[in-house]
């Protein structure tokens, strides 16, 4: 999610000193389908960079959350300003006991994650081993030297589950069919857990179907409404009603708080209801 009030980040400063403060973690909706109550974004602490009067920015991790458990390989969500200009650097997500201090080269000993542009920007971390681990986003000049430190998670590293993924059982794409419409879900590599039950949690969830849209942006919070569909009970099945003409449905798989997983635990079909 951006932050529009927030103003460009400037990287023409050399040395810049973060300042954070403690992120709130979000509360997971109640049995979203049922109640129809629409989600609510988590509450966040909105974190400034302590800069000259002009330049002031958001830079943060905004899922997984503090203490949350993760599979070794997992996508982190990263919120930024609006028109946020690197300049020829770049974001990083370092693994390790403590930051880099701001002005010091990051040493070839450490493990960098470089974050990706996009809506939002993501890391793909990969982390060895299980249990606790702590990965600092840093802000690099075009030269490789940090230029701030800006957020820090820690997060508890399990087992992989085998491949991940989601997949319609059923219609299959292309079907022309009457309404009400039934679907079933599929899921691999992931529990289904009822909504709220394990809400720190970035190995299991549960499904949503998104009428005209094929996935949600990972790390943001699924609305409930008339075309944003959850099963937070953890069904894998639901028969849904749909007017005539065509229609792109989209399975979305999200964690305990309604946050998506994104394109990556996400699959879509096209039907025609006659």
């Amino acid at each position: 999610m951006k932050l529009s009030a927030i103003s460009v980040l400037s990287l023409s400063f050399v040395t810049l000193i973060g300042c954070n403060q403690p992120k709130q973690e979000s509360k997971p909706l109640e049995s979203a389908q049922d109640s129809q109550v629409a989600a609510q974004p988590p509450a966040k602490a909105v974190q400034q960079a302590t800069t000259p009067p002009e330049v002031k920015a958001v830079i943060r991790i905004e899922r997984p959350l503090k203490g949350a458990t993760v599979f070794p390989k997992s996508y982190f969500a990263i919120e930024t300003s609006d028109g946020l200009e690197l300049q020829g650097g770049k974001l990083v997500l370092l693994e390790g006991a403590q930051a880099v201090e701001v002005g010091q080269t990051v040493p070839a000993s450490r493990k960098v994650f470089e974050v990706k542009e996009g809506k939002p920007y993501s890391a793909l971390v990969e982390l060895e081993g299980e249990g606790e681990k702590t990965l600092f986003l840093q802000t690099l000049d075009k030269n490789g030297k940090v230029l701030r430190q800006d957020d820090s998670v820690q997060v508890k590293v399990i087992p992989s589950q085998g491949e991940r993924g989601v997949s319609f059982v059923a219609p299959e794409n292309g079907a022309k069919l009457k309404s009400p419409v039934k679907f079933v879900f599929g899921v691999k590599g992931m529990k289904i857990v009822p909504a709220g039950k394990d809400p720190l949690a970035r190995t299991s969830g549960h499904h949503h179907l998104l009428i005209g849209e094929k996935s949600y942006p990972l790390g943001q919070v699924i609305p409930a409404d008339k075309t944003h569909l959850h099963f937070g009970k953890g069904q894998t099945e639901a028969t849904v009603e749909l007017p005539p003409g065509e229609h792109t449905i989209g399975m979305q798989f999200a964690d305990g708080t309604h946050s998506s997983y994104g394109p990556e635990m996400a699959a879509s079909i096209k039907i025609t209801v006659e």
